[in-house]
C-alpha cells in the first residue's frame, strides 16, 4: 500500500476502507446460522472471534491516537450551535466515548486509559490486531504500566506477549499481581488501600424467600474468609450432588450458624445475639389456616394476624415447617401468652433443653455429624432428636445424635432417614420410612 501523506487523499483512503468493513459486516451478519452444521458453527464462531478481537485491537490504537492528537479535548458535535449560551465548545474524549459505545462513564474511562497505555507499548498493541493476544488479554498487561519503568516494560513487551498468550484473564491477572508485589511493593500497597476503602456488603430481601447480596472485600481480608470457607464448601460424600456454589453458600451459613452458637458476640438489646423465631399455637398443632376472606373479614390486615399461621424470624419473616423443627431439636424454648389485643399475658421458658453436658456427651461419642460420609465437626452441629418431642421423644442422650445444619434440614423434609445415618450404637428395631416414630432412650 503506498502511503499518503496529503490529508485529502488520507481522509478519502479511510473512508473507503470504512464502507469495506461495513459491507464484509454486513456480508457476514446475514449468515443463517440455521442452516449451519455443527461444524460450520465452531468455525464461524471461531473465526468472528479472531475478527472481534483484532479490530478491538485497532480500536484502542485508534482511541489512543484520537486522545493524543486532541489534547483529550475534542469539539462539540457539529449539529451543535457554538453560540448557543450555555453549550460547552469542547468535550473530552471520555465523555465522547461513554456516549458513542452506550457504556458507563467508568467504562469508557477505563477504555480511554488502556488505549493510552497501549500507545507506550505498541508491541502489545500490535499482538492484539494480530490475533496473538486478546483485547482483555492485553488489558490485564497493561497494569504494570506506572509500577514498572517503562524503559524497562518496553523492552520486555515481547516476552510478555509470550507469557500472557497461553494464560486465562485471571492466570495472568496473578502472574501480574505478583509482578507489581516484586517490582513495586508500594503500587500493591496503593491497590490494597483502594480495595479496602471500596469494600462493602449490601443484603437485600427478595419477594420469593431469599436474600441477594453481593459484597466486596480486599484481598488480605478475603483471605481469612476463603481460609475458613474453603474446608467447610468441599463435598461430603459421594451423595453430595450440591453445586459449587451451593457448597460454599451453605458453608457460610455454617459459618454464621457456627459464631452464634459459640462466639463471644457483643450484646445486642441487652442480650446475647442469638437465632429468634415466634410460633404461634396454631401453627405448632399444624391447624387449617383461616380462609383468607374470612381472615380479612375479622381484622387479618392487623400486623398480629400475620402471626396466627406462620414460624417467624425477626429478620428474614416466614418460614418453613422443616426449617423450625430442625431448630427446635437443639433450641432454648420459652412460652408466650398474648390476648386478642396483642398484650402479654404471661412468659415462661421450658425446661426440656439440650444440656452442656449432653452436649458434650453427644459430641464425644459421634465426634462428627452422623449423616453417611459427612464430617463437619460438632462445632458446626445441631443436636437432632431421633424422636421429634412433639412425637414423645425425650431429650436424653440415646435419641440425641449429631447433623450438620445441611442434613439436619434434610432430615426435617424426608429426603435422608435412619439408614442414612451411621449410628451402630443405636440396636433398636427397624424404624418406619419416615424415621421419626423411633422410640428409643
Amino acid at each position: 500500500m503506498p502511503v499518503l501523506s496529503d490529508p485529502a487523499s488520507i481522509v478519502t483512503r479511510v473512508a473507503a476502507v470504512v464502507d469495506q468493513l461495513d459491507e464484509a459486516v454486513a456480508h457476514v451478519c446475514a449468515t443463517d446460522v440455521e442452516l449451519l452444521s455443527v461444524e460450520a458453527l465452531q468455525q464461524l464462531i471461531t473465526q468472528v472471534r479472531v475478527a472481534a478481537g483484532r479490530l478491538a485491537g485497532l480500536q484502542d490504537q485508534a482511541l489512543g491516537r484520537l486522545h493524543a492528537v486532541t489534547g483529550g479535548l475534542l469539539p462539540v458535535h457539529p449539529d451543535r450551535d457554538p453560540d448557543a449560551p450555555g453549550l460547552p465548545q469542547q468535550q473530552d474524549v471520555r465523555s465522547w466515548w461513554r456516549d458513542e459505545a452506550h457504556v458507563t462513564g467508568q467504562r469508557a474511562g477505563a477504555d480511554v486509559r488502556r488505549a493510552e497505555v497501549l500507545r507506550d507499548l505498541p508491541v502489545l498493541a500490535a499482538a492484539v490486531t494480530a490475533d496473538r493476544l486478546t483485547a482483555k488479554q492485553a488489558e490485564v498487561l497493561c497494569r504494570l504500566h506506572g509500577k514498572i519503568a517503562l524503559a524497562d516494560l518496553q523492552a520486555s513487551q515481547e516476552q510478555l506477549v509470550l507469557v500472557a498468550a497461553p494464560l486465562n484473564p485471571e492466570a495472568l491477572a496473578r502472574w501480574v499481581r505478583h509482578q507489581i508485589a516484586t517490582h513495586c511493593e508500594p503500587a500493591l500497597e496503593a491497590e490494597q488501600g483502594k480495595a479496602l476503602d471500596r469494600r462493602h456488603l449490601q443484603l437485600t430481601h427478595e419477594p420469593d424467600g431469599t436474600v441477594r447480596g453481593r459484597f466486596v472485600l480486599a484481598s488480605e481480608d478475603a483471605e481469612a474468609v476463603l481460609t475458613v470457607l474453603e474446608p467447610l464448601a468441599r463435598k461430603q460424600g459421594l451423595e453430595d450432588v450440591r453445586s459449587a456454589g451451593q457448597r460454599r453458600a451453605d458453608a457460610l451459613v455454617d459459618v454464621f450458624a457456627g459464631a452464634v452458637a459459640w462466639m463471644d458476640l457483643p450484646t445486642a438489646g441487652g442480650q446475647r445475639p442469638s437465632l429468634t423465631y415466634v410460633m404461634s399455637e396454631r401453627w405448632a398443632s399444624s391447624e387449617d389456616p383461616t380462609p383468607l376472606l374470612d381472615l380479612l373479614a375479622s381484622g387479618g390486615t392487623h400486623p398480629n394476624s400475620l402471626f396466627d399461621h406462620t414460624a417467624s424470624g425477626a429478620w428474614t419473616g416466614p418460614q418453613t415447617r422443616p426449617r423450625i423443627e430442625s431448630l427446635l431439636c437443639d433450641a432454648r424454648i420459652s412460652r408466650l401468652l398474648l390476648d386478642p389485643l396483642g398484650t402479654v399475658v404471661s412468659l415462661e421458658s421450658l425446661k426440656d433443653e439440650i444440656t452442656l453436658a449432653q452436649r458434650r456427651a453427644v459430641s464425644a461419642r459421634d465426634r462428627h455429624c452422623v449423616a453417611k460420609g459427612c464430617t463437619r465437626p460438632p462445632a458446626f452441629c445441631d443436636v437432632h432428636h431421633l424422636t421429634h418431642r412433639e412425637h414423645g421423644g425425650r431429650t436424653v442422650v440415646g435419641n440425641l445424635v449429631l447433623l450438620c445444619r445441611r442434613h439436619h434440614v434434610l432430615w426435617h423434609l424426608g429426603k435422608i432417614h435412619l439408614y442414612d445415618l451411621h449410628v451402630p450404637w443405636l440396636t433398636d428395631p427397624e424404624p418406619d420410612d419416615t424415621g421419626h416414630d423411633l422410640h428409643i432412650g
